[in-house]
Parts: C-alpha cells; structure tokens; sequence
C-alpha cells in the first residue's frame, strides 16, 4: 500500500540539537563522483553545500585529483579527498577506496563520475566490502546495471538507489513503458528484488523499501536541469547519515526536502531559468519553511496564549496572597527542616588520558560517554560498549537510579574502541547520588555494595548511569583491578592473577613524557601532568586526522608557544593562531579557539587537507601560514614552513638524545 509523506514525518527528521552535542553526532559522509568531461565543480559544491545545509556533521568530497583544485574554492565547510585518475577520470585504488570507508558511515557514489570499467570496478568493491549506507546515483547506476546478479543481491551494505526512469530500465531490465505506467510497483519490485531502498524520480517520487511504500508529491518542472538529481543526492546522504535507523524515511524526506526547495527556487527564477544551484541554494529555506506552523494554527494558538494569560495573572494574584501567609508560618519550621533531596546538581570533567583495558588502549574521547573524575574520583560510564570491555551487565531504572544490578559475563572488546562519538573538555553536568546500592550477581553468588555520596551520578536524565571505579573494584565478585598514572593514563585489568600495573608501558611513558616536557618548556608554569593533557589532545587529533603528533606540536609552538589565550598582530586566535575569518569560513566561532581542543582540532583538521590538497608538506604549511589562495597563485615563500619543520626535527632530536621513545602502542604486553 502507498502511504502519502506529510509534512509532519519529514520534520520529525530535523529535530531540535542537545546543547552538548557536536559534528560526530551528526555523521561522517562521503560524495563520491565527477570527471573532466563532467567535473562541474559548482555541481559537485551543490552536492557537498546541499549536505551540509541538510544537517550533517562532516562532508568529504572525493573527485579524481585533477579536478580538486576547481572543486576546492567552493566547498570551504567541506573536506576534498583527491582520488587517483587518468586523463581526468576515476582510477579505482582498493587503499582510497579503504580509506574512505574505513571514515564514512554513508557514502553517495556515482554523480557524474563517467561511465568507465574502472568506475564498475569500484561500485563491485564498494558492493562487496562496505558495510555502511551506500547511495548509488546516476553513473553509479549505470555501472551497476552491468554487473552479475550475484553481486548486487548480496551486497555488504544498506543499499540506496536513486534512479530515473530510464537509469531504472536498464538496471532492472523493464521496459521504459512499464517503468512509468507502474511507478510505484516497479520501486517496490526493485527494492524487494535488491534488498534496497529505491527512489524513483519522477513528477510524483515513489521510494520503497519492498515492504513500504511513500508517495513524495514534491517539484516542480523547472527541476528538469542538469545537476538537479546531485541536490537530491547531497541531501539525502546527510538524512542518511543523521537517521541510520531511519533510511526510509530519510530517502522520502530528502525527496521532499528537495522538491521543496525547488518550488521556491521557481518562485525566484522562474519555470525556464531554474538552474540547480538555484535549488541547492534554497534547501535551508525549505527546511525552515517545512518546520513553520500553518497561519491557521499560529493564529489560534495566539488567541488560546493570550486567554491563557489573563486566567494565570488572576490566579497568580490570588495565589501571592495565600503564599504570603502561609509562607510566614513555615519560615520556622523550614530552618530545621532536613534535607531529604535523593540527589544533587554536580560538575563532572573528562578524564583527558589514556585508558587500557587489559593492555588494550580505550581513546577516551571516542567513547558515547568518556571516562570523568568527580571530586578525585574516577568515574567509569556504564554503556553497553564499556561494561562488555569491563565483563559486566549493568541494569537500571531510569527513575531509581539510585539502584543498580550489576551481573558479571566474559569482557569482550568487540567495537567499543570504535564508536567515534567524540567529546570536548567541557565539564558534563550530572546528578550525583549522595549514597546508591548496587546489587552485584555472579552466577549465584550476590554481593551487596554501598556506594556513597558522589561514588555513583547519572547523565542525560539517567539514560547513562557514572560508578566510581573504586567501588566496582570494591565489589567482592567483580574481577576488575586498577592503576592510575599522572602521565600514562588508567589501567585496568579483567583477570584476577594480573595486577594493572603490569599493563604499564615503559615505552609509552617514555613517549608521553618526551613531548610532555617539550611543551613545558614554553610553558614553564605548567606540570607535567598539565601538560599531559594538552599531549593528550595533540595525539588524539593526529591519530584522527592521520597527521603527525611532532608536527602538531612543531606549528602550535611556533605559532604560539602553546599559550591557549595568544592573539596576533593579524588578529589570529588561540594555540594554534587561526585567523578568525578562516574560522568563520568554516563554521568556527572564532571566540571558540581560545579552548585548547578546538584550536588544536581546527589547526590539525586544517593542515591534513592541505596537506591531501597539496600532496606537499611544505605548501600544506605555507597554505596555513598564507592562505590557500596565495599559494595556488605562487604569492609566498617558504619560511614558514622551514622554520615548523626544523621544529619537528629538534622535537624528535630531544626526544632521541634523552632517550624518550618515538613511537606510540595502541596494544601493550603484560609484564607478567
């Protein structure tokens, strides 16, 4: 059956943001297309615009090398990632392709990417090997339509397809006659065949998943122009990213999205002269558009406010009276009252090191919930990824968080060092409980446990419940052990016969204090232990953004001897001196750089794209230093980028010449 899309489903799509949320939240994408012959880098920028317009976290834009340089100018919000290629077409690379998987949880493939065997080759690969959404468009399609039955029955991925009618014949074999006489039955035959969600363009889209169907009675005419369907595509892959669960859906909304969005851009340009820019410039407005009430209901809801607000102003002044007499008589009475609340508003702070558990490094940061200290205490997050590490079940209501049932089972550490959520440094309000109980269970054996005050807080309205380790260590039939290091970080262990301790890495202390004592020699006021954290942020940025950590530490020295509140003569901000146009131009409040991790997130997301832009260290630096313009016009010299590199050499000569390692472990041995 076909069920018309309201208005009401799509804007369940675009809800209101968590104020501790961040771009992770959102989703990692990459758009995958172009060539010379249809490189069009304002149409690939309409794709990647129309993404990030759409509420995705973060968009990469992966086009054959030759054409980055076109593409980069118009897409600032947005990551370029040059594919290999020949004469201007994609040469399909398994590594770049692995890379770009290994990143992204949706990629959209396919749009005006040519029609080559080097193309089939990578949506085969992508069909074999992704495991995360894959929206195949245009080219894609074609390429598809020419692979064996096999392949594209028993695809790795969840599968999206966005065809014409046309491009919908020749990947299912059915007459064009057919396609259009039974729209809505062809996309549910298709989807139902492939396992797929099909989108099939049209005056009316009908996107089905084989089991569902929704009817999109969005567009206008106008929209028959070139790139229209690489607007649709961009959109869809931020729903896609932002709505996992929810593909269906999202398709449907996307579709909508962006026949909304070509309705204005009509009522702007005109029927003739529509051109798709028009469209991927008016998806913001559809969006906000669709999120407005009718008239009619502000209206009424206006007049009801209003009555409402004569009722309340009676009864407030009745109500002041009586308070103000009964209010006398409890004064009294209310100093000896006892406090009987069942918890209390507390700061809670990441806990900015290292965590292994059984030799296995744990990135903090990366985690739904990080490890936190809370008054000295550190505090373990009771998510499912964390207790199946630690070898525990934990159960809890959500309004008696207070008590909790732990049950012991086998630590298994299957994607909880993967989750790639990402916190910042600022403190996480909770509510602490000023004593819990916790029930242990192991088979049949029970501990009871007390924690007490501040030993057990609850984020997010209870839905992730904090322990102090101490008192899951205390707890007689859990088998956790613990070490914690000023500079290594937390160690824990699962195994009875090994202590933490013996998990402690000579080589990672030795790294970690190496270039903790590089960055105390600017900041001389610091300890080592202060300084651990700002190391600690330097590497967790490189190993995401795959550049070096010395490298890192080299810039933010030279630009501002890691002094986090520096500001430049040029009027660039913070440790990593951005200048705060730069940062704007990336969705940056240029205020937000005088936080440590912003600035060095921004400076580390910043030089590895220039450095894939450029292919060249030296340019990447020079990029920095002078701007991306001034070094595609050969309007700069090389000082700067001589002066961060001898840096990094004398970074790893001190390193060497005291004897601190120069290579981290994300996996040590017990000592045992």
């Amino acid at each position: 059956m076909v069920e018309t899309l309201t208005r009401e489903q799509v804007n369940s799509l675009f809800p209101a943001r968590n104020v501790d949320t961040n771009k992770a939240d959102y989703g990692y994408i990459a758009l995958v297309g172009g060539c010379t012959q249809y490189s069009g880098a304002i149409r690939l920028s309409n794709l990647a615009n129309s993404s990030m317009r759409s509420g995705v976290g973060v968009c990469t834009v992966a086009a054959p090398s030759s054409i980055c340089d076109a593409i980069m100018p118009q897409i600032l919000e947005s990551t370029i990632f040059p594919l290999s290629d020949k004469d201007g077409n994609l040469v399909f690379v398994e590594k770049e392709f692995d890379a770009l998987m290994h990143r992204n949880s949706v990629i959209a493939f396919g749009m005006g990417i040519g029609d080559t065997e080097e193309v089939e080759k990578a949506i085969k690969y992508l069909l074999e090997n992704y495991d995360g959404t894959l929206i195949v468009d245009a080219d894609g399609i074609n390429a598809m339509s020419r692979l064996g039955k096999k392949t594209l029955i028993n695809h790795q991925c969840k599968l999206i397809l966005t065809p014409h009618p046309k491009e919908f014949s020749r990947l299912s074999g059915r007459d064009m006659a057919e396609v259009l006489g039974d729209p809505e039955g062809s996309a549910e035959g298709l989807a139902k065949f492939l396992n797929a969600i099909v989108l099939l363009k049209g005056h009316t889209t009908y996107v089905s998943d084989g089991k569902r169907t929704y009817e999109v009675a969005k567009g206008t005419p106008a929209m028959a122009t070139a790139g229209s369907g690489d607007v649709l595509a961009g959109i869809l892959a931020a729903l896609a990213a932002c709505h996992p669960d929810r593909l269906l859906l999202a398709t449907a909304g996307a579709a909508y999205i962006n026949g909304y969005a070509g309705e204005i851009a009509e009522t702007k340009s005109g029927e003739t002269s529509l051109i798709a820019s028009d469209t991927a410039a008016c998806v913001k407005e559809a969006i906000l558009r669709s999120l407005e009430k009718d008239e009619k209901t502000v209206k009424r809801n206006k007049r009801i406010l209003n009555t409402f607000r004569v009722v309340t102003l009676c009864l407030s002044l009745g109500f002041a009276i009586f308070m103000g007499w009964y209010g006398h008589t409890q004064r009294l009475a209310a100093k000896h009252a006892t406090d009987t609340r069942s918890d209390y508003a507390v700061s809670m702070n990441f806990l900015a090191k290292d965590i292994y558990i059984d030799g296995v490094l744990v990135n903090n940061y990366e985690l739904k919930a990080p490890f936190a200290i809370l008054d000295g205490k550190i505090l373990v997050p009771l998510t499912e990824d964390v207790c199946d590490a630690l070898g525990i079940h934990a159960y809890w209501d959500k309004n008696k968080t207070s008590e909790l049932l732990i049950r012991t089972t086998t630590p298994n550490y299957k994607g909880v060092f993967y989750s790639n959520y990402g916190w910042n440094l600022a403190p996480v309000m909770a509510s602490a409980k000023p004593k819990a109980t916790i029930t242990v269970e192991n088979g049949k054996e029970t501990e009871i446990v007390t924690a007490e005050s501040g030993e057990v807080a609850s984020f997010n309205d209870g839905e992730i419940l904090y322990v102090a380790i101490r008192t899951l260590r205390d707890a007689n039939l859990i088998n956790i052990q613990t070490y914690y290091d000023e500079i290594g970080g937390l160690y824990i262990s699962t195994n009875p016969e090994i202590k933490a301790e013996q998990y402690v890495s000579e080589n990672n202390m030795s790294y970690i204090q190496g270039r903790c004592e590089y960055i105390q020699s600017r900041l001389t006021n610091f300890t080592i232990g202060e300084c651990s954290v700002y190391e600690y942020l330097f590497r967790h940025e490189a190993n995401v953004m795959g550049v070096e950590e010395d490298l890192l530490l080299a810039m933010a020295n030279t630009e501002s001897g890691f002094y986090k509140y520096a500001i430049s003569s040029a009027g660039a901000l913070g440790m990593m001196q951005v200048m705060a146009s730069t940062a704007i131009a990336n969705g940056v409040n240029p205020g937000d750089l005088f936080d440590v991790h912003t600035s060095i997130e921004f400076g580390a997301k910043y030089i590895r794209d220039a450095i894939t832009n450029y292919g060249d260290v030296k340019k990447a630096l020079s990029a920095y230093n002078f701007g991306g313009g001034a070094v595609l016009a050969g309007n700069y010299n090389l000082g700067y980028a001589e002066s961060v590199l001898s840096k990094q050499n004398d970074l790893r000569n001190r390193c060497n010449n005291s004897g601190y390692s120069n290579e981290f472990l994300t996996e040590v041995t017990c000592t045992k």
